[in-house]
């Protein structure tokens, strides 16, 4: 947990040290083994946490240019920050829930007043600025056992390919990223790779900005992450595509990322698989400061590999799943403003942008597609005083991926997501301890929009200068107009953190909070759109200005609608938490309760919550831990906006409709050749959605695990099991094309991991070394991938031979049955040169393949059903390995930095299988920043 804490200067002098060390934390003091090379205090102080779990905060210019002592040896917290501060005028003052400490400066001897003068000369002349978070890597808590932490200097040392949050998951052993992921057919995309926490639904994550939430409720688990689908927005049906994430927010405005994949606290809800929570940088106190970056690849330094098969075609880019083309191009800007020595202002602004050429093969001609995203980001921060403190922040997100419509004149397309929010956020901390609230206004939307408002198709006729096939017949334009869904809405909330507290020999730390969002989505088509689809031709029609007819030459006589529709949907939401840590000795346990209500589905879900860790030896060395939870899932609002809308018709012309009511082709002649009005025809036959009250998704899981310090290292070895159970999917009703959304899906999984990491880097010959090694073993089974997949309950199959339920099949994607990885980080300061190697070695994987059906009918395998089943098989195939580096040299330039950067993914240029192709090859990134 990191701690934020405003520098209060207290004129104390040097014998309230021992003083203040042993009455904040006379109840434990354990012994940790330190060791610690002669360096700069603020590294000593980074190691010193990572070491002994302890966490401290300090104010920048109170630590910079000072220099600590090495230490070697078995120290407690208190003894070895007596050590490394001893000289340097400061002092350590324990946090009022005795979990950290808050480095101060000490008064001059000679100037010392009475110590009860101190107080009130600090109260008079404060001394503020930036807060350095010092962050423990290993914490006694039983919900933090396990968990992924990670500083702004350790997301910047990374190798990454977008700069994505989920691309700082590739070292979590507990995730697993889809088959698609960096894939060679699309590698000129920019949205975050999507990600499942043991098994469960990718779209079921809980991402969170400051507190906030990040998820896209609207349609987040359809066509995302799919490289053979059709471009959402192609089909004038097409209902808008989202993303789990609803903000794509660059890593470098990140200034700490918490992960937690289990035994997650009661503080946190609506989601079955893990949570990802980033905290944004904060304006710095002390100094104006800022920096400008650039960074770029291009498909001229990237290698592919794919099936040959593939390969014969892919060069010439005639489908959206060919990139063998691309630009990226990044861009970004950050300046920080002291406004007074408590307040100051910072402005972000990130542009990612990506160019990919595509050609129209019967068009004769190139078009680019353009992929685009941006973070602006205007945070201010207010230190009131030593007990509130105001953060406020305004964001704007957008994201867009622009297509085109192969060999279709003006058929380009835009899908549009992301959005705005504004929160504002009180820290305050009281007689009752800390009291956060929370307030936040966030709209978020997924539009497409397209370049006409109505499409057609043509005969090719002497004015028509194109043809959109290879008979040369036909000629197609235009699309279907703009579609938007959007969320929005307000959201406030109080996250009280209590004073510890003592009764029969057992502290407790409480933990509560409540909440609200008063919110509503909508979906949006406000003008009709056209699809005019059956042309007659004719010498002798006459326009008079309509706009689906050529004079001399051919008119339109039957067209598809898709009419104006609103919808709105309410999607209130209310919550409450309460939690309890408790610690008897060397017993810690959190028994917590999570109540959930939402006015959409008229759910109220009771998650139950408890871990606990014991302390083997009383000083750390091997802690047990485990837990027993409930996680309640998000809603997802797609089924009831589906369908809630107006279903297309169609209209025929008057005189085309014959004397049994249909649309004919040959019609009678109007008068002076002019074509007719449009009149109703009939409904289309096209997939509808059915909504109906439905229970909460759920996941139960069981954890249990180790945590060893063996030498210098520590080992956590972890089991977690998950079960889903009243998961979404689809069903569709016998003899229609009407689905309805179920609560038919299931999912089991396993999950054993273990990660190895040192207490502090290793120093040798002027060189810091930080690694972490990690793998898991998992089996994963699922009905289905998406909510939108069909389950049948009663459906049974044949998997290798094996006669089972379809819903018990292994999943088909998110399954690797074991992943590695090794993280090396070289830092040489000497010569300014940080060298950062990763490689992840992945499981061969089983791909899921169809061997057509049988019609069971006394056959041994059936095992006495009898009627049609589906058999299914697996294809093995080979491990990858994917070895990635970062590297960066840092020039000062007077008192500003001019920082150069060059990432290799893939260096090896593997060909690593990936679902039904290859993984893409050696790819070169290069960035530069400058800082002052």
């Amino acid at each position: 947990m990191s701690i934020f804490i405003t520098q209060q200067g207290k004129c104390w002098p040097q014998v309230v040290l021992t003083v203040a060390l042993s009455a904040g934390m006379a109840h434990a003091a354990p012994v940790s083994t330190v060791q610690l090379p002669a360096q700069s205090l603020e590294k000593s102080l980074m190691q010193l946490a990572r070491q002994t779990g302890v966490n401290f905060g300090a104010d920048s210019q109170l630590v910079a240019g000072k220099q600590a002592p090495a230490l070697s040896g078995s120290y407690s917290v208190e003894q070895a920050l007596e050590a490394l501060l001893r000289g340097t005028n400061l002092y350590a003052e324990p946090t009022d829930d005795g979990k950290g400490f808050i480095i101060r400066p000490l008064a001059q001897v000679n100037a010392a007043p009475a110590q009860d003068d101190a107080a009130t000369s600090a109260a008079a002349e404060p001394h503020r600025g930036d807060v350095i978070t010092v962050q423990a890597q290993v914490t006694p808590g039983p919900m933090d056992i396990g968990s992924q932490q990670l500083t702004a200097e350790d997301i910047a040392k990374k190798p990454v390919v977008n700069g994505n949050i989920t691309e700082l998951l590739r070292t979590n052993p507990n995730v697993q990223f889809s088959e698609s992921s960096r894939n060679s057919q699309t590698p000129g995309e920019l949205a975050p790779d999507v990600v499942s926490f043991h098994g469960e639904k990718f779209y079921n994550n809980n991402f969170m900005i400051d507190g906030f939430s990040n998820n896209d409720r609207l349609n987040p688990g359809v066509n995302v992450g799919k490289v053979d689908a059709t471009a959402n927005g192609n089909s004038a049906a097409d209902f808008p595509s989202g993303h789990p994430e609803a903000f794509w927010v660059d890593t470098s405005l990140i200034e700490s990322l918490s992960v937690y994949d289990s035994n997650v606290s009661a503080k946190y809800g609506q989601f079955t698989g893990g949570v990802v929570d980033a905290k944004l940088k904060r304006p710095s106190f002390t100094e104006a400061s800022g920096s400008i970056g650039y960074r770029a690849t291009r498909s001229a330094w990237t290698k592919y590999h794919m099936s040959e098969a593939l390969q014969k075609s892919f060069d010439s880019p005639t489908t959206l799943n060919k990139q063998p083309k691309f630009a990226k191009n990044f861009y970004n800007l950050m300046v920080s403003q002291p406004l007074a020595d408590n307040a100051a202002l910072m402005f972000a602004y990130v542009r990612k942008e990506s160019d990919i050429p595509f050609y129209h093969r019967y068009m004769g001609k190139w078009e680019d597609q353009q992929r685009s995203s941006e973070n602006y980001m205007l945070r201010g921060a207010w230190d009131v005083n030593e007990r509130n403190q105001l953060t406020m922040t305004v964001q704007y997100s957008p994201h867009s991926s622009s297509f085109v419509r192969s060999d279709i004149k003006n058929g380009n397309f835009t899908n549009e997501g992301g959005g705005y929010t504004t929160n504002l956020v009180w820290d305050n901390r009281n007689a009752l301890g800390k009291v956060s609230t929370k307030l936040a206004w966030k709209q978020n939307e997924n539009t497409i929009t397209n370049k006409e408002q109505n499409f057609y198709y043509w005969y090719k006729t002497p004015s028509i200068d194109w043809v959109s096939g290879f008979t040369g017949t036909a000629a197609q334009e235009g699309g279907y107009g703009t579609i938007k869904t959007a969320q929005q809405g307000l959201t406030l909330k109080q996250e009280w953190e209590l004073k510890a507290f003592s009764t029969l020999g057992i502290q407790h730390r409480v933990d509560v909070g409540y909440g609200a969002e008063i919110a509503s989505a909508k979906y949006q088509r406000d003008s009709a759109s056209y699809g005019y689809l059956s042309s007659k031709r004719t010498t002798l029609v006459n326009c008079a200005g309509d706009t689906a007819c050529i004079s001399g030459e051919q008119y339109h006589y039957k067209r598809n609608v898709y009419d104006v529709s609103n919808v709105d949907v309410s999607t209130n939401t209310y919550e409450a938490y309460l939690q309890d840590t408790l610690r008897f000795q060397r017993l810690t346990a959190v028994p917590g309760v999570r109540v959930d209500y939402d006015d959409y589905m008229k759910n109220t879900n009771i998650s139950p919550r408890l871990s606990a860790s014991y302390d083997l030896w009383g000083d750390r060395s091997t802690e047990l831990f485990g837990g027993a939870n409930r996680y309640y899932a998000g809603n997802v609002l797609a089924y009831k906006l589906r369908s809630a809308r107006r279903l297309g018709y169609t209209e025929c012309r008057a005189e085309h409709v014959n004397a049994n009511g249909s649309c004919s082709s040959t019609g009678v002649a109007t008068a002076g050749n002019v074509p007719g009005e449009w009149v109703y025809d009939k409904a289309l036959n096209e997939v509808n959605y059915n909504y109906t009250s439905l229970r909460t998704p759920y996941s139960d899981e069981l954890t249990f695990g180790i945590q060893q310090r063996i030498y210098d290292t520590v080992w956590t070895l972890k089991w977690v099991g998950r079960e889903g159970k009243d998961q979404f999917a689809s069903e569709k009703t016998p003899g229609s094309k009407t689905y309805s959304l179920t609560n038919n899906g299931k999912m089991d999984s396993d999950t054993y991991s273990l990660v190895v990491k040192p207490i502090a880097p290793f120093e040798w010959n002027s060189m810091l070394f930080n690694w972490s090694v990690g793998g898991s073993i998992q089996k994963t089974n699922s009905s289905n991938t998406a909510y939108d997949d069909e389950v049948d309950v009663d459906k049974h199959i044949i998997y290798k031979g094996k006669f089972m339920r379809a819903i018990d099949r292994p999943a088909d994607d998110f399954n690797r049955p074991w992943v590695t990885f090794v993280e090396l980080n070289t830092e040489i300061p000497a010569w300014r040169l940080d060298w950062t190697q990763r490689l992840n070695y992945v499981g061969g994987y089983k791909e899921v393949t169809s061997d057509g059906s049988l019609i069971c009918a006394g056959q041994p395998a059936c095992e006495g059903y009898e009627g049609p089943v589906d058999i299914y098989s697996e294809k093995q195939a080979g491990s990858n390995v994917n070895l990635d580096w970062r590297v960066t040299y840092t020039q000062p330039v007077g008192k500003q930095n001019v920082k150069v950067g060059v990432d290799v993914l893939n260096v090896l240029n593997r060909a690593n299988r990936t679902g039904s192709n290859y993984g893409l090859g050696r790819q070169f990134w290069v960035d530069v920043t400058y800082s002052w």
